[in-house]
């Protein structure tokens, strides 16, 4: 459980910082 979300919780923040990139 904590895996999981732990990578849905890098998921988002991955997805943020690319956009923050671009």
């Amino acid at each position: 459980l904590v895996n999981i979300s732990f990578s849905g919780f890098i998921s988002c923040i991955f997805s943020v910082f690319i956009v923050f990139v671009a």
